[in-house]
C-alpha cells in the first residue's frame, strides 16, 4: 500500500508553490509593460566606404529622404559599411531603405547586403549567413522604386555592409538608411508617419511607363499639396505609394485617404479594379486588397461637387503601413493625386447600465446612483479618460458619474494608448435625468 505524503512534504510543497506565485506576481507588471512597450528606429550613425560612394554621410544622417549612391564600374566594386552606435544582438532583424534603377536589374548586377562585426586591428568581418542578394531583390521589384529590405544576422553584429559589383555594366544603388527597432520609454506619435516608399513596377520590363512624384506631400497635413501617381497611355504595369507608420495599429483602427482623380471618376477605377489599398504588417499583407464596398471601403466626397474623394476602411488586423496602388488601363492616361493618408485610432464603444441592466433613458433623479458607463472590450494597453461634456471626471474602464440635478448629460470617453501621444476619437453617450415626480395633491371632501 502506497503511504500518504508526510506533513513535512506538504509544508515544503506549499512553501515552493508560494515562491512560484510570488515570482509570477512580481513579474506580472513587467510582463504587462512589455506588451505595451513602443519601439523606435535606431539608425546607423557611422560610415566607411570603398570605391565610388557619393554623398556617403547621407546614409547615416537619420533622414530617410537623403541617400548615398553606390556606383560600381565595369570591374570596380563599390562598398559602404554602415555602423551602429553599439553592438546588436544576433537574431535582431535589420532593415535597409534602398532604391534601384529600372532596366539594370534585368541585367543581373551582383550585389550583397549582409551584417558584419568589428574584428581585431580595426578589421571588419562579414557574417556569411543570412544575407540579401540579387534574387531576393529581383523578386520584390523589377522597376524603379524605393523599398525596405530586411534580414536577420545570425550572430552579434556592429553594422551592415552593402557591396555593388558591375558585371559588364556600370550599376548604381541608392542607400537611404540602415536601422533596427529598439524599445523606448518615451511616448511617440503612434499614428505618425515614419517613412514613405514608392515606385513603378513595369510589366515585361517595359521602362518609363509611369511615375510617382512628391510622395511626401501625401503625409504633410497640407491639402493644397499632393503626391501624384501617373500611368501612361500605353502602360502595362502599376505604380504605388506605401505610407509607413511609427507603430503597428490596434485591430479595428482605420485608414483614411483623401484622393482626387484628374480627368475622370475615381468610382470608375474602383469598378474596373484598377485601384487598390493594401494594408501590411511589415512585408505581410493584412487581409485582401481593399477595392470596393464589398471589401470594407467607404467612399464620400469632401463636399458636394468637390473632386476630392475621402476613402475610409476599418482594418480587422494590426497593420503598420498601407500601400496605394494604381494599375494601368490600356489606352487610358491615369493620374491620381494623393492629398492625405492618415491612420485613425478606433472609437471606443460605450455601454450605459442602470443597476447592472441596460439603462433606460430617461432616468429618474432618484436612480442616478445606479448608473454605470463602461467601455466595451477595452484595450489592454490604454487608459480611458471620461468627461462630463468637456469637464474631466475620471479614468478607468468604467465610471459612475455624479449627478445631483435633473437635465441632459453628455458623457465622453477617449483612450490614451500607452506610449502614444495621440488619443482616440471620443465616443459619447447621453443620459436624460428626469426630476422626481411631485407628490399628488389630495383633497378630502365631506359629502353633505
Amino acid at each position: 500500500m502506497r503511504p500518504y505524503p508526510s506533513k513535512t512534504y506538504f509544508l515544503r510543497a506549499s512553501h515552493f508553490l508560494g515562491k512560484i506565485l510570488l515570482l509570477i506576481w512580481l513579474a506580472w507588471p513587467a510582463m504587462a509593460d512589455a506588451q505595451c512597450t513602443r519601439q523606435i528606429r535606431q539608425y546607423a550613425s557611422s560610415s566607411e566606404k570603398s570605391g565610388n560612394v557619393g554623398n556617403e554621410t547621407d546614409a547615416v544622417d537619420g533622414n530617410v529622404t537623403t541617400p548615398s549612391t553606390l556606383t560600381a564600374g565595369l570591374l570596380t566594386p563599390a562598398k559602404q559599411w554602415l555602423g551602429f552606435q553599439q553592438k546588436v544582438n544576433g537574431g535582431t532583424r535589420v532593415y535597409l531603405k534602398v532604391s534601384t534603377f529600372s532596366g539594370f536589374l534585368a541585367l543581373l548586377p551582383s550585389f550583397t547586403i549582409q551584417g558584419y562585426y568589428n574584428g581585431t586591428g580595426g578589421t571588419k568581418v562579414n557574417i556569411a549567413t543570412e544575407k540579401l542578394d540579387d534574387p531576393q531583390l529581383l523578386g520584390l521589384v523589377n522597376g524603379t522604386a524605393t523599398m525596405e529590405l530586411s534580414f536577420v544576422p545570425s550572430q552579434n553584429f556592429d553594422g551592415v555592409v552593402i557591396t555593388v559589383n558591375g558585371i559588364g555594366i556600370a550599376y548604381s544603388m541608392k542607400v537611404y538608411e540602415a536601422y533596427y527597432y529598439k524599445n523606448t520609454n518615451s511616448s511617440i506619435a503612434c499614428n505618425g508617419v515614419v517613412d514613405v516608399l514608392s515606385g513603378v513596377i513595369p510589366a515585361l520590363n517595359i521602362v518609363g511607363i509611369g511615375s510617382v512624384t512628391n510622395e511626401w506631400n501625401a503625409v504633410d497635413a497640407d491639402l493644397t499639396s499632393a503626391a501624384v501617381l501617373n500611368m501612361g497611355v500605353n502602360a502595362a504595369g502599376s505604380v504605388y505609394e506605401t505610407v509607413v507608420f511609427n507603430t503597428a495599429s490596434v485591430p479595428g483602427d482605420s485608414v483614411r485617404i483623401m484622393i482626387e482623380r484628374q480627368g475622370g471618376s475615381l468610382l470608375d477605377l474602383l469598378l474596373l479594379g484598377n485601384f487598390s489599398i493594401q494594408p501590411y504588417l511589415g512585408s505581410t499583407p493584412v487581409g485582401a486588397p481593399i477595392t470596393n464596398a464589398a471589401t470594407g471601403l467607404q467612399l464620400r466626397l469632401l463636399a458636394p461637387g468637390s473632386p476630392v474623394n475621402i476613402l475610409t476602411a476599418a482594418i480587422a488586423g494590426s497593420f503598420d503601413r498601407v500601400e496605394i496602388k494604381l494599375n494601368a488601363v490600356a489606352g487610358v492616361l491615369l493620374t491620381l493625386k494623393l492629398l492625405d493618408v492618415t491612420r485613425i485610432a478606433r472609437q471606443p464603444s460605450v455601454s450605459f447600465t442602470l443597476n447592472g441592466s441596460a439603462g433606460p433613458n430617461p432616468v429618474c433623479i432618484t436612480q442616478v446612483s445606479g448608473i454605470s458607463l463602461s467601455v466595451n472590450s477595452p484595450e489592454s494597453c490604454a487608459t480611458y479618460r471620461w468627461y462630463n461634456g468637456t469637464t474631466f471626471i475620471g479614468t478607468g474602464n468604467s465610471i459612475t458619474p455624479v449627478i445631483t440635478t435633473p437635465g441632459n448629460y453628455t458623457f465622453n470617453v477617449e483612450a490614451q494608448r500607452t506610449g502614444c501621444t495621440n488619443t482616440e476619437t471620443q465616443a459619447s453617450v447621453t443620459v436624460n435625468v428626469m426630476p422626481k415626480a411631485a407628490s399628488p395633491a389630495l383633497t378630502i371632501q365631506n359629502n353633505p
